[in-house]
């Protein structure tokens, strides 16, 4: 099988919404690899074995939907978000069937393609945080979702990281021990080689005035402790300019 590169992984996988039934239902999907014979995703609603789907390839791989039934499900993973919720992961195996000759052809090209379709650099996502429990989170669910992450627990370590790696992103915790989050900030701004990088408060306190300190100290954004990580994805993409996923910029 071909393996899918970060920004051409989502996408869309009908299947019935009963067992028994007519009714249909959407879900968005991560493609990991994909071959002639059938594909594997990684998804959050669980699948049954031997029921009948189609996947519809990500655009950047071609307007192609291939009809086929799931011949295994598992699951990978569950996590906990910031906010307490718990998110399970499921894999399953999709085996292609009943394709006409057109499409057997478009895939046979899609995944020819593949080889010379060079992965783009992940970007590089650099947590300071001193609870060790949300940066793990951090990490696991940014890597995920196709980002390459550093962490450390102290604001001082993290500069020294950020001279070393040159971070595309920084997520920053307002209250860390020693050295506060605004402290970091006006630091990470005053020093010609890493001034650049768009900086990520987060904290719990809910005050307008943080987000007015935290601006003056130079972040690029601020949010609000717990924020969902689907709005850490959206603000991430903002800040490095993108449209469709995370690649170097």
């Amino acid at each position: 099988m071909s393996e899918i590169p970060d920004r051409r992984r989502m996408a869309r996988l009908t299947v019935p919404r009963h067992l028994r039934g007519t009714a249909l239902e959407q879900h968005d999907v991560l493609l990991l690899d994909c071959g002639p014979l059938g594909a594997r995703i990684t998804h959050m609603t669980p699948l049954h074995a031997g029921v009948g789907c189609a996947v519809d390839l990500p655009p950047a791989l071609g307007p192609l939907r291939l009809t086929g039934r799931v011949v295994w499900t598992r699951l990978q993973r569950t996590e906990q978000t910031l906010a307490g919720d718990r998110r399970t992961h499921y894999e399953s195996g999709i085996e292609f069937t009943d394709l006409a000759p057109d499409q057997r052809t478009a895939l046979a090209a899609t995944l020819a393609a593949l080889p010379v379709a060079a992965a783009p650099p992940r970007a590089t996502v650099l947590c300071i945080d001193d609870d060790p429990f949300v940066l793990r989170f951090y990490r696991d669910f940014l890597v995920a979702h196709g980002y390459r992450t550093l962490a450390v627990l102290d604001g001082l370590q993290g500069l020294a990281l950020a001279h070393q790696d040159r971070p595309d992103v920084i997520l920053l915790d307002v209250m860390l021990r020693g050295l506060s989050g605004f402290d970091i900030c006006r630091k990470l701004r005053t020093d010609p080689a890493l001034r650049d990088i768009p900086i990520l408060l987060l904290t719990v306190w809910d005050h307008p005035s943080v987000a007015t300190t935290g601006h003056a100290a130079g972040a690029t954004r601020t949010l609000h402790k717990p924020t969902a990580p689907e709005t850490i994805l959206t603000v991430l993409a903002q800040v490095l300019g993108q449209q469709n996923g995370p690649p170097r910029r």
